[in-house]
């Protein structure tokens, strides 16, 4: 949905906390679900990521609508903002304490950047032509295979790269048949690893091919986990279903990510369930 409002003074409640919003007045009310939402924010010819705040304040029990724009700290009061709406976060909450209230704001923040760091690397993917998949996916193969976890383990925990990963994973496969490579199997909020072949894979959610649950996998010694981006201190950014961050706070076995160099960033954005892993390689 898109709209547009002039800034006008706020009660600054926001700001306090760290993360000021521009308070938008609107010549008549949009029809937006009440909420915290994803947007884009576009003023003075510059476009930019945001977080919305859509209903009933706590504060004045007024409706109004504010906007928390991404890495901008300027002046906004008095500017015109079009806004864009372009994905639902949650339902408006009442917190009893502020505190709870600054730590929910952080993580809509976090979310929203989250969103806008995969949009860029999905346009950055889709700008990379077969030839260089084939460099990395080559880099790749090398770089895991002279790895001491992977040379020395006999279970290795694998997974089907989508078209925003590097597609190493069936080589290593093929070319380690004397090991045992499971893939995780998916259902509701429980991912479980099972045995296979990759030829023997077949689409299953989101189309994203997955084991036939037949055999469940024994104990790896090493996780190749998927990543749309990391940092090389261990922040991941994941395919967004959290399943992995799930799985991987409940063991304690040696992980590893592999990425385009260009998808390696000195800061990830991270909430409290998102797991580390132990080693990014950029190739």
């Amino acid at each position: 949905m898109k709209f547009r409002g002039r800034v006008i003074e706020g009660q600054k409640l926001a700001r306090t906390l760290g993360v000021p919003t521009a308070n938008l007045f609107l010549k008549q009310k949009p029809n937006i679900k009440d909420g915290v939402w994803v947007a884009r924010v576009s003023f003075e010819g510059e476009q930019y990521g945001a977080v919305v705040h859509a209903g009933v304040r706590q504060t004045d029990k007024q409706w109004a609508l504010e906007v928390h724009i991404l890495e901008f700290d300027g002046d906004l009061l008095g500017k015109i903002l079009e806004v864009e709406t372009v994905k639902f976060l949650r339902e408006t909450m009442k917190f009893e304490a502020l505190s709870s209230l600054k730590a929910q704001i952080y993580s809509d923040v976090g979310e929203a950047r989250k969103f806008f760091l995969r949009e860029t690397i999905r346009n950055r993917w889709e700008n990379t032509s077969d030839e260089e998949r084939r460099i990395m996916a080559e880099r790749a193969f090398a770089e895991v295979s002279r790895l001491p976890q992977f040379q020395s383990t006999q279970v290795v925990y694998a997974f089907a790269p989508d078209s925003l990963e590097i597609n190493y994973v069936q080589k290593l496969c093929s070319k380690f048949p004397e090991k045992q490579f499971a893939f995780p199997f998916v259902r509701g909020w429980d991912m479980k690893f099972y045995l296979s072949q990759y030829e023997d894979l077949v689409p299953g959610n989101l189309n994203i091919l997955e084991p036939v649950p037949e055999v469940l996998a024994p104990k790896p010694d090493l996780i190749l986990v998927p990543a749309q981006a990391a940092s090389l201190t261990g922040e991941r950014l994941g395919r967004g279903g959290g399943y992995y961050d799930e799985f991987l706070s409940k063991i304690n076995i040696p992980t590893v990510c592999v990425l385009p160099e260009w998808a390696v960033l000195k800061n990830i954005p991270v909430d409290g369930h998102d797991q580390r892993v132990g080693k990014v390689i950029g190739v």
